[in-house]
């Protein structure tokens, strides 16, 4: 159950007006660093989750509004509604801009190792 950081990769990397954040090779049981404050800056996301679930393999989005010592926080949703709930590789949009958002592997196997990739732009 480790704690897996962000590589941020600022707009001059990629198109002009977008930020990509990607956390990689999370576990079973492993959740990712808050990634903070700029991610409110940029209100138009979208998660995309790749790799290998395993047996069961699930992966929640979550958002916190809270700054420091993020102990709240909840699942964030879809465009549809739907929670950002992912059992195998898939691509949506968040429907919620908090000021702070992980992923974090709530099921899985050995073999289980994705990589979560949040496209922003404002």
């Amino acid at each position: 159950m480790a704690v897996i950081n962000y590589t941020e990769y600022p707009e001059p990397n990629v198109a002009g007006g977008v930020r990509l954040v990607v956390w990689s090779g999370l576990r079973n049981g492993d959740s990712g660093q808050w990634y903070l404050v700029t991610c409110a800056k940029y209100p138009d996301k979208c998660v995309q989750v790749i790799g290998t679930f395993g047996t069961g393999g699930t992966v929640v989005i979550e958002g916190s509004n809270q700054y420091d010592n993020i102990t709240d926080y909840s699942t964030l949703s879809d465009s549809f509604g739907d929670s950002l709930v992912f059992g195998a590789s898939d691509i949506k949009q968040i429907n919620q801009n908090p000021l702070a958002i992980r992923p974090r592997v709530t099921a899985g196997d050995s073999s289980t190792n994705v990589t979560i990739l949040i496209a922003m732009r404002d």
